[in-house]
């Protein structure tokens, strides 16, 4: 820690970041493994995959409209099978309409919902999410999981360092769903700094200056701690980020805080610090959605830059 900083804990006063915490538990957090066990299951008839988005975005005037897409592609699905399958997707489909009302009820948990199910029978895999996933129904040799790839590689894990004035939360934020990592605050009460505040004032008459408080002195001095304190947090949070792996980090606050933060964390090798300018307070889901529009755009810029790199290599000849 630097010379000088106080710090005490205390919760995060500006922001309820209770929302989404606690329905983590109802809701998946995709891994490598996961997704190798999806990819080994097998069925010799394929199965049946669908994914569907309640994000408020996709709801129409009578509400969410995953449910009759996901209704009227199901019946599309028999309807488009081939002799050798369509009575073993249609009585699957009668065996798994408890599983896909359920899937498909507003009122539970995720934002972008995943289901499949092989045609031989056997019990379905269901993954919930924060992140909204396209509304689609397969019909393949295996579970169709290239949305799920998409939204692994789009949203991937993160830290996102929410920034005061004098205080700081840092999260993980993976797939629409965060957890807190650490949390600062600064202390500036009068008994931290009574021997600083107080003294004679500038221009003041000597016989008066005696515990005239000196504003701009106190005011300097605040703000001096305030920038420690925030060189303080940058550098737990570099460490934090080194340590967990990392490779985004995405400051909101203040212009100032977060240039100061920004300032401490360039130079990291393979980590893109990102900026989004709006304060650190309000409804969690809005703030945390403001995050999830920056790191689209990041992770959009990343891939055109992927597709011109080899739009070049191929127009000069290269591999």
């Amino acid at each position: 820690m630097r010379r000088g900083v106080v710090r005490r804990r205390r919760p995060f006063r500006s922001l309820d970041l209770q929302v989404g915490c606690a329905d983590r538990r109802e809701l998946a957090i995709m891994s490598t493994e996961q997704l190798r066990d999806l990819l080994e299951l097998e069925d010799e008839l394929g199965f049946i995959t669908v994914t569907t988005s309640f994000a408020p975005e996709t709801f129409d005037g009578r509400g969410p409209s995953a449910p009759p897409q996901v209704r009227s592609e199901l019946r599309t699905l028999v309807r488009d099978a081939d002799d050798d399958r369509r009575d073993a997707v249609r009585d699957r489909l009668i065996e798994l309409e408890p599983a896909i009302e359920a899937l498909l009820d507003p009122g539970s948990s995720g934002r972008g919902r995943f289901f499949t199910a092989g045609l031989s029978g056997g019990d379905p895999v269901e993954l919930r999410l924060q992140t909204p996933l396209p509304t689609e129904v397969h019909l393949e040799d295996g579970p169709a999981v290239r949305r799920l790839l998409e939204v692994m590689d789009e949203h991937g894990p993160v830290a996102v360092l929410l920034l005061h004035r004098d205080e700081a939360l840092l999260l993980h934020l993976e797939l629409g769903v965060h957890q807190q990592l650490r949390s600062w605050a600064a202390d500036l009460s009068d008994t931290v700094f009574a021997h600083d505040f107080y003294g004679p004032a500038l221009g003041a008459p000597t016989a008066l200056r005696r515990g005239v408080p000196n504003r701009q002195a106190r005011e300097d001095r605040i703000q001096a701690n305030l920038d420690r304190f925030i060189g303080d947090v940058a550098d737990e949070t570099r460490t934090i980020a080194e340590e967990q792996g990392l490779d985004r980090i995405v400051l909101v606050g203040p212009s100032r805080e977060r240039s100061l933060v920004a300032d401490a964390l360039s130079g990291i090798d393979g980590t893109a610090v990102i900026q989004v300018a709006r304060g650190a307070t309000g409804p969690s889901q809005e703030l945390l959605d403001a995050v999830d529009e920056a790191l689209i755009d990041h992770h959009r810029g990343v891939e055109l830059e992927l597709v011109r790199r080899a739009l070049d290599a191929a127009g000069s000849g290269g591999a």
